[in-house]
């Protein structure tokens, strides 16, 4: 299948520059899903896509996952500079892929924990990695699907949670390799990374299923208020929202192929 064949053509490119040279996996490559069914959780998030909407013009489709990012956990791979220390030990030949637009929103969280306890993270896990596979994306095999080690602000914000999780929410410096409103002692180039798809405010646009601008949560919560989540506005630039179950936000999650 196309993530068995992009998986054995990535263990030949170690080096990021020459799988750009190559040219066979560019940054906004993508694979169209032919349908998207998941179940519900909590607030809501229930997906039942029988067919991939064209949203029309340069706006894509509604379940199509694009490359965002070329071996960007890697150590020093972020191209912020060489402060990051990467989410894995030793360089492993990857991609970052994500969905381009929004095939469903929901709230964050029924409560004011950050990502590692909220709502959000136990529906990606379980219901939405499940309607992935289901539609054949493979999600429970590691050889070819991971999940890099990731640090996000915790709830009382006095420190990191480690997320390994192989689906998941960018943080708000891996979309903007910049802070705005997250934790800015906790989330540093350090320790997030870039995907570098995301250039500029038109690169971040996302559309929903009424082929609308519609904007979208991040993991990172905002700095010293745990009750607001990090988010990307319509018009791509940077944004924030109430994490409550009734603050419906677009969600576009992302994974790691090795």
């Amino acid at each position: 299948d196309t993530f068995t064949q992009i998986h054995e053509y990535l263990k030949a490119f170690s080096n990021k520059t020459d799988l750009l040279k190559n040219g066979r996996i560019k940054l906004g490559d993508y694979v169209d899903l032919a349908g998207l069914v998941v179940t519900g959780y909590g607030s809501g998030g229930a997906i039942n896509e029988t067919t991939n909407q064209d949203l029309g013009g340069s706006k894509g489709k509604l379940l199509r996952i694009i490359v965002v990012g070329i071996n960007s956990f890697n150590p020093h791979a972020n191209n912020a500079g060489a402060d990051y220390a990467g989410g894995v030990t030793s360089p492993i030949p990857h991609i970052v892929m994500q969905f381009q637009n929004i095939p469903v929103t929901r709230g964050m969280n029924d409560t004011s924990m950050a990502y590692e306890g909220s709502e959000m993270r136990t529906y990606l896990k379980a219901n939405f990695t499940e309607g992935l596979k289901l539609a054949g994306v493979p999600m429970y095999e590691g050889t070819i699907i991971w999940g890099p080690t990731r640090k996000i602000t915790n709830t009382v914000q006095n420190g990191t949670d480690t997320i390994t999780d192989t689906l998941w929410l960018p943080t708000e410096r891996e979309i903007f390799n910049s802070r705005t409103y997250s934790n800015d002692t906790y989330e540093t180039p350090a320790d997030q990374a870039y995907l570098e798809y995301y250039t500029g405010d038109p690169e971040r646009v996302k559309y929903n299923t009424g082929e609308d601008q519609q904007w979208y949560w991040e993991s990172s919560p905002f700095g010293g208020n745990s009750l607001r989540g990090c988010a990307v506005n319509p018009n791509g630039s940077a944004g924030n929202g109430a994490g409550t179950v009734s603050y419906a936000g677009g969600v576009a999650p992302a994974f790691c192929v090795k």
